[in-house]
């Protein structure tokens, strides 16, 4: 199953920015690395994706993006312990949201493979986390065994 990380952020994605220009590079880093990104700039898409995403495995969220705290409190009630990541310059932030997310990104001072890389290894463990014992199992050894193949013994073969 590919996995989904939400881009909540203030900046459209053809904003002729700096900002938008990186976080066009995250994006681009995070679909290298398997995840897909579904970015908005909108509050209520945001919270659209919230709802009925069942892929959804990390949010990337800017905390001056019209809504940010509607999108942090959606997360904190939907999901338990989803990786969320915090675009912010703001020194003092609410009590709550530093127990929604798991940690913030600078995308214009940290690289776009490095950032990609922390929120697609939050988005796998946090995959990982929330599978059933046996099913978690099976995917350990499939992506351990994944090119192995389970080969039909001939009668011969078979033991008596």
């Amino acid at each position: 199953m590919q996995h989904t990380v939400l881009a909540a952020v203030a900046e459209r994605p053809d904003a002729d920015s700096a900002l938008a220009e990186q976080i066009r590079r995250v994006r681009t880093a995070m679909g290298d690395l398997g995840l897909q990104v579904r970015w908005t700039h909108r509050a209520d898409d945001a919270l659209a994706v919230i709802g009925s995403d069942a892929s959804l495995a990390a949010v990337l969220a800017a905390w001056d993006a019209p809504g940010a705290d509607k999108v942090l409190d959606a997360v904190a009630r939907r999901f338990r312990r989803l990786p969320v990541f915090l675009m912010t310059s703001e020194q003092e932030l609410p009590l709550w949201v530093y127990e929604v997310i798991q940690g913030y990104v600078f995308p214009l001072e940290d690289t776009p493979d490095f950032i990609a890389g922390r929120i697609a290894h939050a988005a796998d463990e946090y995959a990982q986390r929330i599978l059933p014992p046996f099913f978690g199992a099976l995917r350990r050894l499939e992506d351990h065994h994944r090119y192995c193949g389970a080969r039909r013994r001939t009668p011969e073969e078979s033991p008596s």
